[in-house]
């Protein structure tokens, strides 16, 4: 036995065991509930019947001396049997959504034998729910002491209990104790060869004994109401012998009477079952005084009901699957339905029984005459063939249940591994997101570091940072930005003279000036850092307009490459603006006569004095190398601007890491350059005969500029 049960078997009242099987015997017949156990093997007792035998097998207890343990309830000793037996289990459930009550009420109505277990997920306790052939009773280990509960208390927890039972189905087998050996014959005052009345005789005598009630005056009626075992092993067949046997009853009645109505023998039955209740009730109380009689003969009336439903719960402490008629018929019988009425009503005959005096069995006891008795033993067979059909349909009844439930397992393991294959799907998108986090996570960490190194270099040169008011982002301050060509003196070398070649470089650095004009206010204002003014001077938007106006004619001019780029070298004296993130527009006139405006945006413009656009440019400052589709969008749009504005005279592609093949072939194919070019001005699209502009291609590193294409 598992060291668990029998640590709580031997908490039990005890008492010393001896005899070998005649123990066990004295044992059986006075109804013992418990265990019993020589030191190695334990047998365990329910009411008097042997349910199981662990550790050994009976002969073990042949002419063995050990310790009796008496269970504080009889269900305690009947569920130990079950666990050790190992049912099988039948279904789980969850008492959120099927109660104990519910499914108690399928098993008692099916018969069933077995036990229900909740202990999973529950904090407080284990509770247990035995059944024999459909008749329950609760068990329950409370507290971390594990307090003993029992009966409809301990039901009742674990009712309102909340967490996951299960359901074991049990098969006992009863044990039975050999044959004692034959005893001498008979003495004078019974018949020869009746065993019965010497086997009834020894079991009167160990009940009685040490009871001074009991002496040899008392009537020989007492010896049948002794050996009877109520609830049990009622045998109807030798109920006629027993009476017999007994030398003071002097009716010969084998039957019931025939002239006695149904009605008549079936309340002789009853009667029958009363008293047999009532005696096994008070067999270990002592008598007292004679005075108590008439109280006790005044509530016997009353108590014949409860007798009755006391007699069948005494049978539902046994164990009635292993005798299928018997069970049929206590089901039949009773009917029992697990209401606060049923539930109440048994408690209270408990408590009257208990309460019981010996006045009221003298009450009661008058009313055993023998033929009581064979009215009564006499209809207990006819009962039992009725109720057979009854034991056919409850197991229907429980077969079908079980498909029920059967199914309903099945629909919840496809849940479960449609549950899981969800679960996986849910894994697998949260490692995707943590991977996204961990990368994030990175990316901040990154940006805080970069913070701190500003912070650190802001702390270092306190004197540089001016006082500001205001901040802007550089994409916002430069497209509010314009510039424009202005000279110290126009007497002084202008971009006019540097046109004719009357001026040098320096001459022209001396008097150029390129003046700002912002849409917003730039007098205390911070662009990353740094004040606008100095942000400016040092934005490729600004260093490539001086370039232009400071170092490309005298490249051009220098080159000898003045009427290759004639339209370009003629221009740059009409220079008069420069307009960063700035939009040409251009008019159309659709098939409908409608007038349509559509606006070209470009990064520089350089415009003259009458706003009409000079040069278009895009400027390219990251590290990646610009692309063949970027030079088609800056030819394609320039193209539309030509057409509409004879004056435009180049359209730059101004990078700062360098051009991909694809933008020099881009290139080729706009201004038809190649072996076979005729034309005489260099990397020119030529749109008409006196229309079109030059595409050039612009490096700029380390803050210097270099022509590219065409090359000079």
């Amino acid at each position: 036995m598992k060291p668990e049960r029998t640590e709580r078997m031997t908490e039990w009242e005890t008492r010393p065991f001896e005899g070998g099987y005649d123990g066990l015997r004295s044992l059986v017949d006075r109804g013992f509930s418990g265990a019993v156990t020589d030191g190695s093997a334990w047998a365990i007792l329910v009411n008097g019947r042997i349910v199981g035998v662990h550790g050994g097998d009976l002969s073990t207890f042949e002419e063995a001396d050990g310790t009796a343990y008496e269970a504080p309830d009889p269900s305690l000793a009947l569920l130990f049997a079950m666990q050790e037996s190992s049912g099988e289990s039948r279904a789980q459930y969850y008492t959120e959504e099927t109660p104990i009550s519910t499914v108690d009420e399928t098993l008692s109505e099916g018969g069933f034998t077995g036990y229900v277990e909740l202990s999973e997920n529950v904090l407080s306790g284990d509770y247990y729910v035995v059944y024999s052939g459909g008749k329950s009773t609760g068990v329950a280990f409370v507290g971390n002491n594990e307090t003993l509960y029992t009966g409809e208390e301990a039901f009742e927890r674990a009712d309102d209990e909340v967490g996951i039972y299960e359901v074991y189905d049990v098969d006992l087998d009863i044990v039975e104790l050999p044959e004692p050996a034959e005893q001498d014959a008979p003495t004078d005052d019974a018949p020869p060869g009746d065993s019965r009345t010497d086997d009834a005789s020894a079991t009167r005598d160990v009940a009685t004994e040490g009871d001074p009630s009991a002496g040899g005056d008392e009537p020989s009626a007492g010896t049948a109401t002794d050996t009877e075992p109520v609830g049990r092993d009622a045998d109807p067949a030798v109920e006629p012998d027993k009476t017999e046997s007994s030398g003071t009853q002097s009716v010969e009645q084998t039957g019931p009477d025939p002239e006695s109505t149904p009605a008549e023998r079936e309340e002789d039955g009853e009667q029958e079952r009363d008293a047999n209740g009532a005696s096994d009730a008070g067999s270990d109380e002592s008598v007292v005084d004679s005075s108590n009689s008439e109280s006790g003969a005044a509530r016997a009336d009353d108590a014949d009901s409860v007798f009755s439903e006391e007699a069948a719960w005494r049978q539902a402490q046994t164990i009635p699957a292993l005798d299928p008629e018997e069970t049929a018929r206590l089901r039949d019988e009773t009917k029992p339905e697990r209401t606060p009425t049923n539930r109440s009503s048994r408690r209270n005959a408990i408590e009257r029984r208990s309460g019981r005096d010996s006045s009221e069995r003298e009450a009661v006891e008058p009313s055993r005459d023998t033929a009581g008795r064979r009215s009564g033993g006499a209809a207990e067979p006819a009962s039992n063939t009725t109720d057979a059909p009854g034991t056919d349909d409850s197991t229907d009844a429980l077969a079908s249940r079980i498909e029920e439930l059967e199914a309903a397992l099945q629909e919840e393991r496809n849940r479960k591994e449609a549950l899981e294959q969800r679960r996986e799907e849910l894994a697998g998108e949260r490692d995707r997101f943590r991977e996204r986090a961990s990368k994030l996570e990175s990316r901040v960490e990154e940006l805080e570091s970069e913070i701190e190194r500003l912070r650190e270099e802001l702390s270092a040169t306190p004197g540089k940072v001016p006082e500001v008011d205001r901040t802007m982002l550089p994409d916002e301050a430069i497209s509010g930005t314009n510039l424009f060509v202005r000279y110290e003196s126009k007497g002084k070398p202008t971009l006019d003279a540097v046109h004719a070649g009357e001026a040098t470089r320096e001459e022209l650095s001396g008097n150029l000036k390129l003046e700002h004009h912002t849409t917003f206010e730039d007098d205390g204002l911070v662009v990353e850092g740094t004040p606008y003014r100095e942000f400016l001077r040092d934005t490729v938007e600004y260093t490539f307009c001086r370039w232009v106006v400071e170092q490309l004619p005298f490249e051009i001019r220098e080159t000898a490459n003045v009427d290759r780029l004639r339209d370009l070298y003629d221009a740059i004296p009409e220079i008069d603006r420069v307009e960063f993130d700035g939009t040409v527009a251009v008019s159309s006139t659709d098939a409908d006569g409608q007038r349509e405006n559509e606006a070209f945006e470009f990064d520089v413009v350089f415009r003259d004095r009458m706003g009409d656009p000079l040069f278009v440019a895009n400027l390219n400052d990251s590290r990646e190398p610009t692309t063949q589709s970027m030079v088609d969008t800056l030819v394609s749009d320039a193209v539309t601007v030509a057409g509409k504005h004879d004056g435009l005279a180049s359209a730059l592609s101004v990078t700062a890491s360098f051009f991909e093949p694809g933008a020099l072939d881009a290139v080729a194919d706009a201004t038809g350059g190649g072996l076979l070019s005729r034309s005489k001005r260099a990397s020119f699209v030529k749109l008409s005969r006196k229309n079109g502009f030059h595409l050039c291609l612009v490096e700029t590193r380390e803050g210097g500029f270099h022509l590219n294409v065409p090359e000079l």
